[in-house]
This record gives structure tokens, sequence and C-alpha cells, in this order.
């Protein structure tokens, strides 16, 4: 009975121990950092998902992680920082074909709990989160799979600004917040917000730096689109009759033989129809990737991915040239995504505190700099 009493009195304090802090009562509290970064170890090179980071790449994020820190103080939650390698490429179908992308990956817990010593610490994985990325780019873009293969990704990137004609008021509302549209830190940037009804991964405020302000990606053709749509066409047939004739699932095959047929007459009409718009740029409009055998179910006469369709926005299809994409194996990034989640108190720190300039000139305008990094405002 002794031991009992015991075990119960255990379980229960442990239950207590594990009750999550009310966030509405730490709402305004500061918790800051789990752990402060000042990276004086030169980190050793890494291989990763067949890519190899050099020394130069990994001190590139350490010094992300530090001007994060310096620039930013969790406020309603407790703070965690990580370095990364590789981009988030949790959605992508084709990893192969995305890039070096390296950096620093910010996290403000705010489901919290106290510890065995009443020490505040994180319940669960929720927060909200701030990102600066060398070469990255998945995190906020959509693939465009029917197109992608292991050489190229392609991508449709919905960048909602405040004087947008065509996305909804809520997202054209979301871009102003905070005067981020219209920010005098921004303005000689390009920078925009995405709309978690139109990507996979969520809402983000995204700005991206790169040389002379010039993006690393370009919009495709229509005449491109429709090679890498048949190119694709052609890999998921290939695969599709490779894994039921290896099954031996004889109704599949003879199946997938018929879609097949389909799709490939259907995008021999489309590119009739399209025949004198091949050099303009292609832009579908839905987000949802129409291409692949989804063509095989389109009926002449029904509206096709260019065609406009009410209540849409046009999204246009990129993709980052060979030329650079070979560039980001150097030390040198090709650009620098920075972007974060909507929550007011970090959105608002950022926008006051984070030197946006300091960061261009550090890897694009080198003789504009002339000592460490400090943030435009202390945080707090």
């Amino acid at each position: 009975m002794k031991k009992l009493i015991i075990l119960l009195f255990s379980v229960i304090n442990l239950e207590a121990i594990a009750q999550p802090v009310k966030s509405q009562l730490y709402a305004d509290s500061t918790f800051g950092w789990m752990k402060i970064y000042n990276n004086t170890v030169v980190p050793k090179p890494i291989s990763s998902e067949g890519k190899t980071y050099s020394t130069a790449q990994l001190q590139i994020a350490n010094k992300f992680q530090e001007w994060m820190q310096q620039s930013y103080l969790p406020k309603g939650g407790s703070g965690e920082i990580k370095k990364f390698v590789n981009d988030d490429a949790t959605f992508i179908e084709n990893k192969k074909a995305l890039y070096h992308s390296y950096g620093a990956y910010a996290k403000t817990y705010t489901i919290l709990k106290k510890d065995a010593n009443g020490k505040i610490v994180p319940m669960t994985g929720d927060g909200y989160t701030w990102h600066i990325r060398a070469n990255g780019i998945a995190t906020f873009s959509t693939e465009v799979e029917s197109l992608s293969s292991d050489e190229q990704y392609y991508f449709t990137l919905q960048a909602v600004r405040q004087d947008d004609k065509t996305a909804n008021t809520q997202d054209v509302e979301s871009a102003k917040l905070s005067g981020f549209g219209t920010h005098p830190m921004l303005n000689q940037y390009s920078h925009f917000y995405t709309s978690k009804n139109n990507t996979d991964a969520g809402s983000f405020y995204v700005v991206i730096l790169c040389q002379d302000n010039k993006l690393p990606w370009i919009p495709i053709t229509k005449a491109e689109y429709f090679q890498k749509l048949e190119e694709g066409i052609n890999r998921e047939y290939q695969k599709e009759i490779a894994l039921r004739t290896r099954t031996k699932q004889t109704d599949y095959v003879e199946r997938a033989k018929d879609t097949f047929k389909k799709a490939m007459v259907n995008l021999k009409r489309l590119k009739e129809k399209y025949e004198n718009q091949m050099n303009e740029f292609a832009a579908l409009r839905s987000n949802d990737d129409p291409g692949g055998y989804h063509i095989s179910n389109y009926k002449n006469g029904e509206p096709d991915m260019f065609d406009e369709k009410k209540g849409y926005p046009a999204f246009p299809i990129y993709k980052v040239p060979k030329q650079t994409l070979d560039k980001c194996s150097s030390p040198q990034p090709q650009w620098i995504a920075i972007y974060w989640d909507p929550q007011l108190h970090l959105h608002e720190s950022i926008l006051s505190n984070f030197n946006f300039d300091y960061v261009y000139n550090y890897f694009f305008d080198k003789d504009k700099i002339t000592g460490p990094y400090k943030p435009r405002r202390s945080p707090k």
C-alpha cells in the first residue's frame, strides 16, 4: 500500500510538472534565448544528402545565428536557434535538384512548462519562426512536380504586395502589416508576403538580398513548360509501368497505358492551341499543379492550365538558371532569403532592429563594411 501511495504521488507530481504554462499569462514576459551563441570554433566541412558544405559556408551559418540573436529578443515564449544545411525540402518531390542551402533557424516556443527545477522550458513544438538561408527558396515556394526532375527544380511563387490587384483582400492587408510593404529599410530589396492559401508551407514575410538586387530566378516560357511537361509525363509513365510490371498488376499496366495515351493526345492539342504563344511566360491559373497525368482528364473546350479562371490569380513558373545553381556550392551565396512567420512582436522587431543593409553589404558590397554587425536598434 505504501509503495502504491508513493507511485501515485510520483505520477501526480509528474503530471503537475508537465502542465503547460498558460500563454496569456506570459504573453508579455521575456524569457529570451535558451542559449546565447558566440561561435569561436572553426567548423569542419560536412556532407548531407549528396552535397558537401565547406567550412566557409558553415561559418556563414554561424554569422546568421549570431546576427539573429543580436537583433531579436523572444517574447511570450522561449527562444531556440539552430544552424542547418540543406533547404527545407519537406514538400519537395525532386530533392536532388535543390542547391547548396544553409543558414540559421530561430524558433520561439509558445507552449511551455516548468521542469522539475521550476525552469520554464518548451512542452511542445508549437511556436513561430524566423529563417535566414543562403540560397534558400523551397520553404516559401511551391514545386511544379510535373516539370521538376533531378536536374532542375521548377516552382511557383505567389508574392503578394500591398498594391496587388489579384490577391484577396486579407492577403493584401497582411502585406501592409506594420508598414512592411513600403518600409524604408526594405524599399531597395525585393520583399513580399506569401499566403498559406497559396503555398505548401505557410505564410511568411520574405526579403531577398542578391547582387544588384537582381533576383536569381527567372520565369519560363510556355515552350519550356510543354517540353518539360512531356518529359515529366514520360518519366511518370515509365515509373508506373515498371512498378506495376514488377508487382504483376496487369490491370494497372493497361490502365497506365490508357492514361498515358490520353495525356499525350491532350498535350498535342494544347501545344497546337498555344503554338503562337510559345515565347510568352507560363503562368498557371491555379496553384495546383495541373500537369502530368492530370491532363489526361482535360476536355476540349474546358479551361486548361493557362486559361483565365475567375478568382484565381496568375502563378508564374520559375527556375534558377543552371549557371547560378552551379555557383551555389561556392563560398559566396548567390542570394540570401530572410523570412519569418506573421507574429506581430517578431515582425515588428525584425523591421525595427535587423540590419538588412549590413547583411547585403557583407555579401554583395564588401567595401562598405567597416566593422562587425550591429542591429539598427537594440532588441526589446
